[in-house]
């Protein structure tokens, strides 16, 4: 998280910012890409943010990782590698499969 260093623990912050008014998502799509990938992609643009920084992106990713781990079933992670238009196939068909799921529980 771009806040170590800042906070004394960031995580617990950010939960105790969201607790009670935000809305836990059924499902989370976490599209990862190698941290070297992200960087030839950002490496395009004419100016960076100070986060576009190898440790800081790994950092972040692991973060993100351990929260895939504590919720498995609610993450779906996807390849940021692949194409813009298979990961759109692959969220338009989880989001059916999910939602046809639970039509039928209702049932």
């Amino acid at each position: 998280m771009t806040l170590d260093g800042i906070i004394p623990n960031p995580r617990a912050w950010l939960w105790a910012v969201h607790d009670g008014w935000t809305i836990k998502p059924d499902l989370t799509f976490l599209i990862v890409v190698p941290v070297s990938t992200a960087l030839q992609r950002t490496s395009r643009r004419e100016s960076g943010e100070h986060f576009e920084r190898e440790a800081v992106l790994s950092r972040v990713q692991e973060h993100y990782m351990q929260l895939v781990e504590e919720d498995v079933p609610r993450f779906l992670i996807l390849d940021g590698t692949q194409s813009p238009e298979n990961l759109l196939r692959v969220a338009g068909e989880t989001i059916r499969f999910r939602y046809n799921e639970m039509r039928k529980k209702r049932k």
